[in-house]
């Protein structure tokens, strides 16, 4: 028969892994959203917006300069204001951003979870179900996940948070660690 205080330092070591875990994604998704996608932001969506507000300039003739250039400027910006407006479309940017959003304060929440439920005098409780709650809360949101993170992000953030997401596996390939042979 297992004895009670193991299996609630392994509560409390799941409690851990899991806040540990959520705290690194969530830290990803924010950076995510500073990162590169505050530049793709500005490439696609805000200079097709300054773009678009030049080319009506130029098209109403606003700028006093010959009609005929301020009429071509006026398209060129317009076509490019809709060329960058149709990639942003088409690589889903919006939905991207809207999951990432969506995902790191939801990892946060699980962080915070677990957190609490590591100093909660109940977690050695059977009815106690925190756990399995936050397991199965951990993994539908896992699974509902549709902005997958590169892995620049999460090393990123596991340096950041100071927490490794995935443990790091020791193969055969790494000498240090292979078995000695007897010859």
């Amino acid at each position: 028969m297992p004895d009670k205080t193991d299996n609630s330092e392994a509560r409390k070591q799941r409690f851990k892994e899991i806040e540990h875990e959520a705290k690194v994604l969530a830290e990803a998704y924010r950076l995510r959203l500073v990162g590169r996608l505050w530049w793709t932001n500005m490439l696609l969506v805000v200079l097709p917006a300054v773009c678009a507000t030049a080319a009506a300039i130029f098209a109403a003739g606003g700028v006093g300069m010959d009609s005929n250039w301020s009429k071509f400027l006026a398209a060129g910006l317009a076509g490019l204001a809709a060329v960058l407006t149709a990639i942003h479309k088409s690589l889903k940017c919006e939905e991207y951003q809207a999951e990432c959003l969506r995902l790191g304060p939801a990892y946060e929440g699980i962080a915070a979870r677990a957190d609490s439920a590591q100093a909660s005098s109940k977690q050695d409780d059977p009815r106690f179900d925190e756990l399995k709650e936050l397991t199965e809360r951990f993994a539908t949101l896992k699974e509902s996940a549709k902005a997958p993170l590169p892995d620049t992000y999460i090393s990123k953030a596991e340096i950041r948070t100071g927490y490794e997401l995935y443990r790091k596996r020791v193969t055969n390939a790494d000498n240090s660690h292979a078995p000695e042979r007897n010859a």
